[in-house]
């Protein structure tokens, strides 16, 4: 039943990051492959913080760039610490 709960909400979590994506035509269709270069988590960030990221100038293939930006973003902004608890080097060693 837990597993079942989770699923539902990862899925609404995923209706809800997936149209912030669509300006810089960032397909987001599930947690593992669609974010692992970074360049999503910028593309949410740059949806409420246009002037934090330069979308444009992200080296899609650069992961650790990506996600060293998205961190320095989400430690710029108080009502993102949330995110706080991982860190980049968590993140890039997972995928």
């Amino acid at each position: 039943m837990h597993e079942l709960i989770c699923a539902s909400v990862l899925a609404r979590v995923l209706l809800l990051v997936a149209p912030l994506t669509s300006l810089q035509s960032v397909d987001i269709t599930n947690f593992t492959t669609s974010f692992a270069n970074g360049v999503q988590f910028c593309a949410i960030l740059d949806s409420y913080f246009p002037k934090a990221v330069n979308y444009k100038a992200l080296d899609h293939a650069d992961q650790r760039a990506n996600f060293t930006l998205a961190f320095k973003v989400f430690n710029l902004y108080p009502h993102c610490t949330w995110w706080c608890a991982c860190s980049c080097d968590v993140i890039v060693a997972s995928c």
